[in-house]
């Protein structure tokens, strides 16, 4: 290595040596002297040969330090951003004619209803039922025709209506008591349906329109910051080019639908985005000879997602041609991956064949160990991340309630419809032991932490596996990790914050907890989490007298956790939030330390966190 970085160094000494020889034969000619350089002269380059190989020998080392390393940018969800499909989060709206996209579109023709009640799409569910939502359908055609319908419109027209046994030509409300066939239906069986029905949107030039983003028009700053931080920390390993980005939507009950979005909103934020269009239909498909004209019907089988190709022609062929082309290789031709939000069980299946990674991840976990990309994600893209257990479903109720189950998540509607399998409640709260795709060893994430006052159900999983952290973000704000000498660099940015669990001396209802802010600048070593600076985090224990603040508020409610933080950062010793026999303490110990000048803006750390 040093032999060749100093050969270039001689090389340039030559040159030097040569260009001034030059100058100085012809200076001298002028003036009447001897051609050659003065004996002077040389002496001098040849000193400052050894000043020139080690300047650049300083470079190369400082190259090498600088080399890539694993890193991670992981978003809470709630990703807001300005665009065409969200004028709410602009400070202006305009935008050009073909992104005026029209809401989804439905239409109960003979061909969209056929579709919709293809025994392919319904899988284990009962024929008796398929059946009755066959002749509800057709009631709908006779009631409607052809005229296209808004979803909420056809939504309750369905909902409410039942059909007689007899004949089917006659429909009418269900009576009190009743209930519809539709709502006997999962989540993911009503979804099928109207995808059935779906009409594509289409311009005047008979083209899809597509969605347009404008992050300096968005609102928030938070969405366009995580955004550009990702392409800077993918531009990283791409040098001065446009880096290449690979966008998963595996996650989503649709993985057509946010496509163009995160396509157009890595664009805007400088990169050159692709879609990397895996999901539980090439899954199904296999790796090796796969039949890639099987497409449309490997999502009615695995997705419950029939019409795509019709809805989403560009797209459909688009994950054609890559299905035919390979879809493994991806990762080494990319410098980051980012994974959409949804269901992160969906992602799980789109790229494990039970717990056995498929290619795609074998390859994507080598390209990040090497540090050739930087991995991103949003909602369930953050969650899928996780190392052991991977939480897979559970409302914080249910995490106060019972001990986390491990299952894959219930089917969602199974309440609704009594069709829960195993007595397994779509509320439970659910993980599964072999995780998601590990790359932070001993790591476990969730999302919509504080919104969803989630405390509770991530101490659960923390509990539930041989996790050493777990970190909860809040929505629009990111987690961002960099693997550094056998320890993780940890800050945060966007709006809100992040939380992290540290297991408390084998106790199953004591951890030690902290609020990471914007701008905290943390290590996670094998001791835990701990400041970057120590001067920056001073000790900051409780009052001799203590200053104990009890709110009388749902603990499994909305931000009644992060409210608790804020009320630690500013005096209280010991916040105590409790309601329904359920309580969540909060206390500062000799260990605690606050890093900032403000409470409003400080991160907390070894927070005492119980739940009694």
């Amino acid at each position: 290595m040093t032999t060749g970085l100093v050969e270039p160094a001689r090389s340039l000494g030559r040159r030097i040596r040569g260009c001034q020889a030059r100058d100085v034969t012809r200076r001298n000619k002028r003036r009447g002297l001897p051609r050659q350089p003065l004996p002077r002269y040389r002496r001098r380059m040849k000193r400052s040969f050894p000043a020139v190989a080690g300047v650049l020998l300083l470079a190369a080392s400082a190259l090498r330090a600088e080399a890539p390393r694993p890193e991670l940018l992981l978003v809470g969800g709630g990703l807001r951003v300005c665009g065409s499909m969200a004028s709410e989060a602009c400070t202006e709206a305009h935008f050009p004619d073909s992104a005026r996209q029209a809401p989804a579109s439905y239409r109960l023709d003979r061909e969209g209803i056929a579709a919709a009640t293809d025994p392919a799409l319904w899988g284990e569910a009962p024929a008796a039922l398929r059946e009755l939502v066959r002749r509800l359908l057709d009631a709908a055609q006779l009631k409607f025709g052809a005229k296209p319908l808004r979803e909420a419109s056809l939504r309750d027209w369905l909902g409410t209506r039942c059909v007689e046994p007899d004949r089917v030509d006659r429909w009418r409300r269900c009576r009190s008591g009743e209930i519809a066939p539709w709502s006997k239906l999962l989540d993911d069986e009503q979804f099928a349906v109207l995808a059935a029905l779906e009409q594509p949107d289409l311009d005047a030039d008979g083209k899809r329109r597509r969605e347009w983003v404008r992050l300096q028009a968005t609102v928030d700053p938070a969405g366009p910051e995580i955004l550009r931080a990702f392409v800077a920390a993918a531009r990283s390993r791409s040098g001065d080019a446009r880096p290449r980005i690979a966008v998963v939507t595996a996650a989503s009950i649709d993985p057509f639908a946010a496509v163009v979005f995160y396509l157009a909103a890595f664009d805007a934020a400088g990169a050159e985005a692709q879609w990397w269009p895996l999901d539980a239909a090439t899954a199904l498909l296999g790796a090796d000879d796969r039949d890639c004209s099987a497409l449309e019907d490997a999502r009615r089988r695995a997705l419950r997602l029939p019409n795509r190709a019709r809805v989403y022609p560009d797209l459909a062929a688009a994950q054609a041609s890559a299905c035919r082309t390979g879809l493994d290789a991806l990762p080494a031709q990319v410098h980051g991956v980012f994974f959409g939000g949804g269901d992160q069980w969906r992602l799980r299946r789109a790229l494990f064949d039970g717990d056995a990674p498929r290619p795609a991840l074998v390859a994507l976990r080598a390209a990040f160990a090497r540090g050739e990309l930087v991995v991103g994600g949003t909602s369930a893209g953050m969650a899928v991340q996780s190392d052991r257990p991977m939480p897979t479903s559970g409302d914080a109720a249910s995490a106060w309630a019972a001990a986390p189950v491990a299952a894959p998540p219930p089917e969602y509607g199974c309440r609704r419809a009594g069709r829960c399998a195993g007595g397994v409640d779509e509320s439970a709260l659910t993980f599964w032991p072999a995780g998601g795709f590990g790359l932070v060893e001993g790591a476990v994430f969730d999302t919509h932490f504080s919104e969803r006052g989630r405390p509770a159900r991530l101490a659960r999983f923390l509990a539930a596996g041989n996790a050493t952290i777990a970190f909860g973000a809040d929505e629009n704000t990111a987690l961002h990790l960099v693997a550094d000498a056998g320890a993780w660099r940890v800050d945060v940015l966007g709006a809100g914050g992040v939380w992290a669990l540290e297991p408390h001396a084998g106790s199953t209802a004591q951890w030690r907890a902290s609020y990471l802010r914007p701008g905290a600048k943390l290590r996670w070593l094998e001791a835990g989490l701990q400041p970057a600076v120590e001067a920056e985090c001073p000790h900051w224990p409780a009052p001799e007298r203590a200053a104990r603040t009890r709110r009388r508020a749902d603990p499994a409610a909305a931000d009644q956790a992060r409210a608790a933080m804020t009320l630690l950062a500013q005096s209280a010793s010991e916040v105590v939030v409790s309601a329904a026999g359920r309580t969540l303490r909060l206390s500062r110990t000799a260990a605690s330390r606050r890093c900032g000048d403000t409470a409003a803006a400080s991160s907390l750390l070894g927070i005492d966190f119980r739940i009694e």
